[in-house]
Formats: C-alpha cells, sequence, structure tokens
C-alpha cells in the first residue's frame, strides 16, 4: 500500500559539504522508492536514496542528509531496514549498517539455510527489474512487520520452502526450509493452489503429502512449491 516519503536532498554537492550548498525538500510516493544507503569512499556522513523520478521519466541517485536518511522508517510505513549482508549481484555498496528498502518491492525472501536466524536471500523488483542480495533481516522478522494492521498485510505468513528453481520448481535444489523459511509479497501472486498428496497428474507425485505451488508475475515468472497448506502460505 503506498504511501508519501519526505527527504531532503543535497543539490550540487556529490556528496561533498561545499560552501554555499543548497537542500531542496522532496516527496515521492513509496512506489517510486528504489533503496536509500550509507555512502562509501565519499565524505564522511554521505547518504543515498535511489528512485524513479516520475517527472523526468527515469531512475536517479541523489545524496541526502542525514537526518532525512535516519527518518526513513519514522516516515513510511512501508520501508523497512536491513544490513546487507553479503556481496550478491545487486546490492548497492555503502558502509550498509542501515540499508532502506521498501518491502513490498520483495517477491521473494528466504533462508539459505535451515536456521531460523541469519542470512535471508531477497529477489527484489522495481519498476520490473530484478536485483538480487542479502539481507540480515529473517522472513520470520519482515513479517512482522507487515502484518501488524491489515493494511500492512502484503506479505504472507512464513512458510516452509522446500523446492525452489528459478522458472521451476525443483526437488533436487532446496533453498530454504523451517518454520520461518519464506515470504512471498501478495503484490506479486499470479495464481496458487494446492495440489492433493499423491497427485499423478502433476510433477509433484513424489513428494509425500500435499503441495501447494505459487506462481509470480515477476520478469522471470517465478514458481515456488511447498508442503505448507495454501491457507497458511497466504491467509
Amino acid at each position: 500500500m503506498a504511501t508519501t516519503i519526505r527527504f531532503t536532498e543535497v543539490l550540487n554537492s556529490n556528496g561533498i559539504a561545499v560552501t554555499g550548498i543548497s537542500y531542496q525538500e522532496r516527496a515521492i510516493s513509496t512506489d517510486n522508492f528504489k533503496w536509500a544507503y550509507a555512502g562509501a569512499g565519499v565524505a564522511t556522513g554521505s547518504r543515498f536514496l535511489e528512485f524513479y523520478d516520475a517527472d523526468m521519466g527515469v531512475e536517479r541517485v541523489c545524496t541526502i542528509t542525514t537526518a532525512s536518511y535516519d527518518a526513513l522508517t519514522a516516515t513510511t510505513q512501508t520501508v523497512t531496514s536491513g544490513t546487507v549482508t553479503g556481496t550478491l549481484e545487486d546490492a548497492p555498496v555503502g558502509n550498509n549498517t542501515a540499508f532502506y528498502f521498501n518491502y513490498e518491492n520483495i517477491s521473494l525472501l528466504f533462508l539459505s539455510t535451515t536456521s531460523t536466524t541469519g542470512n535471508a536471500r531477497v529477489e527484489y523488483v522495481f519498476k520490473d527489474k530484478i536485483y538480487n542480495f542479502t539481507v540480515n533481516v529473517p522472513p520470520s522478522g519482515l513479517n512482522t512487520l507487515a502484518t501488524t494492521s491489515n493494511s500492512l498485510r502484503v506479505m504472507s505468513i512464513p512458510f516452509p520452502l522446500n523446492f525452489i528453481n528459478y522458472n521451476r520448481t525443483s526437488i533436487n535444489y532446496p533453498q530454504a526450509s523451517g518454520t520461518s523459511g519464506c515470504i512471498v509479497s501478495r503484490k506479486f501472486v499470479k495464481s496458487a493452489q494446492t495440489f492433493p498428496a499423491g497427485d499423478t497428474n502433476t510433477s509433484y507425485a513424489a513428494i509425500p503429502g500435499i503441495v501447494t505451488e505459487i506462481k509470480l508475475d515477476t520478469p522471470n515468472n517465478l514458481v515456488l512449491a511447498s508442503t505448507a497448506a495454501l491457507n497458511t502460505v497466504l491467509t
């Protein structure tokens, strides 16, 4: 559910404090908010925010004030923070003791181990582009934010995801397990269905118990399968 986010942009600074520096306050929809992070390799205290500039029709990166950066979670209900814990493909490079992102843009977040804590792999979709990175926010922690009120119920209850492959499920490629192993954003759910145990008409016949299949409306058309019942995956 989109809301409005405000931040103060530092103009013509390139992250470096200069005499006569100027600022402008800007407000955007959270739908246009990509992420924000602390910078590295430039002036101490630099903070960057990436967003889609609807006026210009392009994605932009801007330097913002430290106060704006620190206030991101206080000014919107759809932005949360976590530390980027890996260097997978697309995570912004920076001093990411706090990395802010719009959790409605997460098509899939899952643990890469059987631990209920630790690093979580993220597939993030922004303006029809897929980004992959890891964060230290487990599915159960993010789900707490997503279910505190009806307006925020955009995520599923965390469920054990036992079979995952990009484009099609596979019993030979386990990526997440445990009772808090996975979260799927409702925003991207195309369809979901449960097959009876031992249904010989599907490719899941060899899997014990019922199988819930979820198709996501993402650029890679991700298909997931879980042995959890549909009403526990998408409440």
